[in-house]
């Protein structure tokens, strides 16, 4: 499994240091950054995406945007009165639940890879026995 982000991208963007004194600390943060991360490679799973946890660049950029917003919410929760929301919470809450739903809709892909289904799917194979048996529509020989 791959985190998507690090702790420190969760500093930078909530603007605190986390350590282990801090509430939540450097520890909790790694665990919902892996829980993220987690999250998310569900969503990618469910909507046919084959490769996880992703390789491509430009997955891992877009999948460090989202699990960021997503660890920086989380992180507030753990850490701070769940009665006041301020506008940028709220925000990052917001945007990391459209990503997840775009993403399951198919509304929106990950930039390197298809999921299965947009890539057209299974194929279906017909087999065609060469001994002439699968002509045998008279099955009173069995009987």
């Amino acid at each position: 499994m791959t985190d998507y982000c690090t702790v420190a991208d969760v500093g930078s963007l909530t603007g605190w240091t986390y350590d282990a004194s801090s509430s939540p600390t450097t520890t909790e943060v790694g665990e919902i950054i892996t829980d993220i991360s987690a999250e998310m490679d569900s969503v990618l799973l469910a909507a046919e995406y084959t490769t996880i946890p992703v390789t491509a660049a430009l997955d891992l950029a877009l999948l460090e945007r989202y699990a960021k917003i997503g660890a920086a919410y989380n992180a507030w929760l753990a850490g701070v009165d769940h009665d006041r929301e301020p506008p940028n919470v709220t925000t990052w809450k917001e945007d990391y639940r459209a990503f997840l739903k775009r993403i399951a809709d198919g509304k929106q892909r990950l930039p390197g890879q298809s999921p299965v289904s947009e890539a057209g799917g299974w194929s279906t194979v017909t087999l065609v026995r060469q001994d002439g048996y699968a002509d045998n529509a008279d099955d009173s020989e069995y009987t």
